[in-house]
C-alpha cells in the first residue's frame, strides 16, 4: 500500500484519505553528489526538505547491466488543465471525468504489457492515473517525490490569463526563453532537468534485475525524463511535449564500457489509442507529417485513412513511394485533393527538410505537408527537425514501417522550432484512434 508523502502543503488535498494501491517510497531528503551554492529562498513547501531544487547540469544515466524498456505516461486531464490554470507541483488539481476516461483508455492500451516495477509522482492527478494503469499487477509501484511536476513557485494556482496580467515580463521570458527563465529566485526548467536526472538514478537502479518499467508523471517532468535520457539539454523544453494519458517508450542499452553511460532511444512519443495527434498547439506556423509506408496492403490502407482525419495541403514523396503518396491523397475524401509531388532529397536531408519547412510555412496560418519516405529516411528527417547531428539520429529516434510522426513548426521563441506531437505512431494505434472517433 502507498501513502503519499505529505508535509505542510500550501494547497489542500482534493480527496484526503483516498486509499492508493501503491507503495510508499523515497520520501527522505536526497543525498546529493556535491554541494552547490543556492540562492537565498523564501519560497517553502512540502518538497523543500528534499533539497532537489538545483540548477546544476543533469547527471548522466547510471550504469546498467541489462537492456531496459521504460514506458512513460502522463496523467489524464486534470481540473486545472481544463481551467487553463498553472499547476506546477501543487496538489489541488485532480482528474476530471475526461481525465479518468483517458486513464482507463491508457490502462486498456497497456493491459497486456509486462512491467517489473512502476514509479509515480506523489501528486494525486498522476498517482490516480498510475492506479488505473497499474491495475491489479502484483509487482511494486513506488512513489518518488522527484517525479512531481515542474516547480513554478509564484505562478502556481493562477489562471494563465492572470499570469499574463500580473507577471508580464516573467511570462514573456517563460514563453520565449524557458531555459533561462527565473521565477522566485529559481531556474524552474534547469531545476527540472537536474531533478529528472536524479529520478533516473533511482528508476534504473531498483529493482536491479528489472527490464520493463513504468513511470507515471507529468507533461514537463516527462519531457525532462525523455530529454535527460536522450542527452538533450534543457533548451529542448517544449519540443517533446506529452499528451494527457499518452505513453512514450525509451529503450535503454548498457554501455560497452564497464561502468559506462547507457544509450537511450525514443521508440515512440505520445502513443495513444484515443488522442488526436492532429490537434493544433499554440502559434503553429506549419505542420509536417512523416508517413512511412510498410508495403503491407492493410497497414498502408490504415495509414492513408488516418491522414483523412485532418486536412492535408500537399504530399511529397521520396523515390519509390509515388504509389502510396497517391493512395494517401485519394483518401482525402470530402476535402480538396492535396497536390502530390516529389521530395527533393538529392542534395541531402538538410535540403529536404528545408523544402518541407518552406512549404509548410508558406502562407498565413500554415499548411499541412505530408512527406512519404522509408523508415531510415524518416529517422534522419526527425534528426533534422530536432537539430541533431546526422550520426545521432539513429541513436535517438526510431521509426517503423507503417507509422507516422506529426511535427509542428512553432514560434514560441526567438526563432521557429519543431515540436513533436507524436513520433512513430504505428498503424495499429492509428486504427484504434480512428475507431474511438466514430
Amino acid at each position: 500500500m502507498l501513502s503519499k508523502h505529505h508535509a505542510a502543503n500550501a494547497l489542500p488535498m482534493a480527496s484526503p484519505g483516498r486509499a492508493l494501491l501503491l507503495s510508499k517510497r523515497m520520501s527522505s531528503p536526497l543525498h546529493l553528489p556535491r554541494a552547490v551554492t543556492q540562492e537565498v529562498d523564501q519560497w517553502q513547501d512540502e518538497f523543500t526538505p528534499l533539497q532537489d531544487r538545483r540548477s546544476d547540469p543533469p547527471l548522466p544515466l547510471p550504469p546498467i547491466s541489462k537492456p531496459k524498456a521504460v514506458v512513460i505516461v502522463r496523467h489524464g486531464q486534470s481540473t486545472w488543465n481544463a481551467e487553463s490554470r498553472v499547476q506546477g507541483s501543487s496538489d489541488a488539481s485532480v482528474l476530471t471525468p475526461k481525465g479518468i476516461a483517458q486513464a482507463e483508455a491508457s490502462a486498456k492500451m497497456l493491459a497486456s504489457d509486462r512491467f517489473d516495477a512502476a514509479y509515480t509522482s506523489p501528486l494525486e492527478r498522476a498517482s490516480l492515473t498510475a492506479e488505473y494503469v497499474w491495475g491489479s499487477r502484483p509487482t511494486p509501484c513506488f512513489v518518488d517525490p522527484v517525479l512531481r511536476e515542474i516547480d513554478l513557485y509564484d505562478f502556481q494556482g493562477m489562471l494563465k490569463t492572470e499570469v499574463k496580467q500580473q507577471y508580464p515580463a516573467e511570462r514573456e521570458a517563460w514563453q520565449t526563453a524557458p531555459n533561462d527563465f527565473v521565477l522566485s529566485g529559481h531556474f524552474p526548467v534547469k531545476e527540472l532537468w537536474y531533478r529528472a536526472s536524479l529520478a533516473w538514478q533511482r528508476i534504473l537502479a531498483e529493482p536491479a534485475d528489472a527490464d520493463r518499467l513504468l513511470v507515471v508523471a507529468h507533461n514537463n517532468t516527462n519531457q525532462g525524463l525523455l530529454c535527460t535520457a536522450l542527452g538533450l539539454p534543457a533548451t529542448y523544453f517544449r519540443r517533446l511535449t506529452q499528451s494527457n494519458a499518452a505513453a512514450s517508450v525509451l529503450s535503454i542499452t548498457p554501455s560497452t564500457q564497464p561502468q559506462g553511460t547507457p544509450t537511450a532511444t525514443l521508440e515512440c512519443l505520445n502513443r495513444s489509442t484515443t488522442n488526436n495527434p492532429f490537434k493544433k498547439g499554440e502559434k503553429v506556423l506549419g505542420r509536417i507529417t512523416l508517413l512511412v509506408p510498410s508495403n503491407n496492403v492493410d497497414k498502408d490502407s490504415v495509414c492513408a485513412a488516418f491522414m483523412a482525419m485532418t486536412k492535408v495541403d500537399s504530399i511529397l514523396y521520396a523515390q519509390g513511394h509515388e504509389h502510396f503518396a497517391h493512395q494517401a491523397a485519394q483518401a482525402q475524401t470530402g476535402q480538396c485533393q492535396p497536390g502530390v509531388g516529389t521530395l527533393q532529397g538529392e542534395e541531402g536531408m538538410a535540403c529536404a527538410w528545408a523544402q518541407l519547412v518552406e512549404n509548410a510555412c508558406s502562407r498565413e496560418g500554415g499548411q499541412h505537408i505530408v512527406a512519404v519516405m522509408d523508415d531510415r529516411a524518416a529517422v534522419q528527417m526527425l534528426g533534422q527537425a530536432m537539430d541533431l547531428e546526422p550520426h545521432r539520429s539513429p541513436q535517438v529516434f526510431r521509426c517503423s514501417p507503417g507509422s507516422c510522426s506529426v511535427l509542428d513548426i512553432t514560434y514560441l521563441s526567438p526563432r521557429p522550432f519543431t515540436v513533436a506531437n507524436c513520433i512513430n505512431l504505428k498503424s495499429e494505434e492509428m486504427a484504434l484512434v480512428m475507431a474511438s472517433r466514430k
